[in-house]
């Protein structure tokens, strides 16, 4: 790690330079004096994403069983199934790791869905500028405001909320909050924190193709607290993903990236590019 930390920050003084993109860790460009994200093909989307989002995932990726699944059985194992339960065509291990999918410091997000927002940057202000921080939230409080929340949250009350909140400080990696004054009734706040947040890194928009995000200036920031009803949710059109965790209260329930409009999971090869249909809430 120290290693690749040097040879990084080297780069960020020479224009174009560039480590060599072969793990998470070190999978950065510099471009206009920023180091940006570059993804890696051989890796499933799913791992691009968590890589992208500041996660390092520590996964062994299922892979085809002797005699393949084609990408339409693959779809109906993952649609049909209630739990979530892969049988056949598929080796199992697709969902038997996460206990080393996150960092100890994200440890207690595990079982919690994450948004993971391209908040744009057109003005070039700092990444971390707590401006951006409130826009993306506001992306997100936008993107769920018809559906149903979890501690019985509505819309009114988190734009209420974002007003009132306060950033006190907003630095690349570590988490940080959003906190008001007082508890804000309905807005799904926990006690006076309203959500919490980690400024990941500058973005172009080319990051992950499967997005369809313009080309710009973004900074990407994942947020917790942001709970819908079910964990469910579509992302089509949305300007980011969710990391979605393996749970038994959605079907499929294993461990994945919903991401415009559709699900990835972690499996090597072709099929780790595959658009599944998105998890459905079991009650």
């Amino acid at each position: 790690m120290k290693k690749t930390l040097t040879t990084v920050l080297a780069c960020t003084l020479l224009a174009g330079c560039a480590t060599q993109p072969t793990s998470p860790e070190n999978r950065m460009f510099t471009k206009m004096h920023d180091v940006y994200w570059h993804s890696d093909r051989q890796k499933s989307l799913a791992v691009n994403a968590y890589s992208l989002a500041g996660v390092q995932a520590n996964v062994e990726e299922a892979e085809n069983a002797a005699g393949g699944v084609d990408e339409g059985l693959a779809s109906k194992m993952l649609l049909n199934t209630a739990t979530g339960a892969i049988t056949g065509g598929l080796n199992a291990g697709i969902g038997m790791f996460t206990a080393s999918l996150y960092s100890e410091a994200d440890a207690e997000y595990i079982q919690a869905p994450q948004f993971v927002v391209f908040v744009p940057n057109p003005t070039n202000l700092p990444y971390n500028d707590s401006a951006l921080v409130k826009n993306g939230a506001k992306i997100i409080i936008d993107a769920i405001k018809d559906h149903p929340k979890l501690n019985n949250a509505t819309y009114s009350p988190q734009s209420k909320a974002l007003s009132e909140c306060t950033i006190t400080k907003s630095f690349m990696g570590p988490w940080d909050t959003c906190e008001t004054k007082t508890e804000v009734p309905q807005s799904g706040s926990n006690g006076t924190t309203f959500f919490k947040y980690q400024v990941i890194r500058p973005a172009t928009g080319s990051e992950l193709d499967e997005l369809h995000i313009r080309a710009g200036n973004y900074t990407v920031i994942r947020y917790v607290y942001f709970m819908v009803k079910g964990l469910s949710f579509d992302t089509t059109g949305f300007p980011g993903f969710t990391l979605m965790p393996q749970t038994p209260k959605t079907a499929p329930g294993y461990a994945s990236v919903s991401l415009n409009g559709g699900e990835y999971y972690f499996i090597k090869g072709d099929l780790g590019y595959k658009k599944f249909p998105l998890k459905k809430g079991i009650d």
